[in-house]
């Protein structure tokens, strides 16, 4: 089991999400059913990442450069959370997430 310190990618990342500074709105997936149905929904403000984006982003997780990932997430949550609501894939073959990618680079 690795031993977390204050400095660490993790640590951080799930201090973001607890303090709320990256705000997720859900929308529900069919309207309530004496509702009619939503129409015009809002466009996201953050553009979709490229992939050269995201592998841009995992090296900086994995070089531990934690400054640079905060800005990242800052300046776009997509690089954590897709445009479906699931987390974003740095890694295809075995779809790693920021924190998959932050563990097996001993940041956990």
């Amino acid at each position: 089991m690795l031993v977390s310190n204050s400095s660490n990618i993790v640590v951080k990342l799930s201090i973001l999400l607890k303090m709320e500074l990256i705000k997720i709105e859900l929308v529900p997936k069919s309207p309530p059913p004496n509702q009619p149905p939503i129409r015009n929904l809002e466009k996201s403000q953050f553009p979709s990442l490229k992939p050269q984006e995201l592998m841009k982003f995992r090296k900086e997780i994995e070089a531990n450069n934690v400054p640079k990932v905060y800005e990242m997430i800052c300046t776009n949550p997509r690089y954590l959370v897709s445009a479906g609501d699931t987390p974003s894939s740095l890694r295809e073959g075995p779809r790693y997430n920021a924190l998959h990618v932050a563990a097996i680079n001993k940041h956990a």
